[in-house]
């Protein structure tokens, strides 16, 4: 790339523009001219009396204030306790209202959750409110032999083993399998 004086122009410009902005320079004036040869110059310094200068007014720059740590949790930010946590625990499949098909009555169960679960939460699966295993970190259940007939299935976020953190609304569900009489 060529240096010409336009292109050291626009340099000198930014470079000048990243220096005032800067929080140590938030106070020096700076002042704007036009040389004698025609170009913009950007000063500390107010020129001489021959040429019209304009005072430039820089605004502040943003602050933030960090968030504050609590130690006594190892180091948690305080902001998080505060927060409160919106769970959604939704049983995807099978819909509320689905019936299984003849078969043997196996089928899968999917929950979505959200957030994710954390280290310390798992989830569970409840059929007409009986838990369906221990509790666990994947959402998804492959059930075997469900019997025939209308079933309720629910599904819990945990902390720990047995605190209920959240629950999904009833899926009622039908399956069908052949009876023998």
């Amino acid at each position: 790339m060529t240096c010409n004086r336009s292109n050291l122009a626009v340099l000198s410009f930014l470079t000048l523009l990243a220096v005032i902005k800067s929080p140590a320079n938030a106070q020096t004036p700076i002042y704007k001219y036009v040389d004698e040869d025609g170009q913009t110059v950007f000063t500390d310094q107010p020129p001489g009396s021959n040429s019209k200068t304009e005072l430039i007014e820089i605004e502040s720059t943003n602050t933030a204030t960090p968030t504050a740590i609590d130690k006594s949790n190892g180091g948690t930010p305080k902001a998080e306790k505060k927060s409160t946590v919106h769970y959604q625990t939704v049983i995807s499949s099978p819909e509320d209202g689905d019936t299984i098909p003849v078969g043997p009555g196996n089928f899968t169960v999917t929950a979505l959750l959200s957030p994710p679960l954390s280290p310390q939460e798992t989830v569970r699966l409840m059929i007409d409110e009986v838990a369906v295993g221990p509790a666990q970190k994947q959402s998804t259940w492959h059930l075997t032999n469900v019997f025939r007939g209308e079933h309720k299935l629910v599904a819990e976020r945990l902390l720990g083993k047995e605190q209920v953190l959240h629950r999904s609304a009833t899926n009622t569900i039908f399956v069908l399998r052949p009876s023998i009489r």
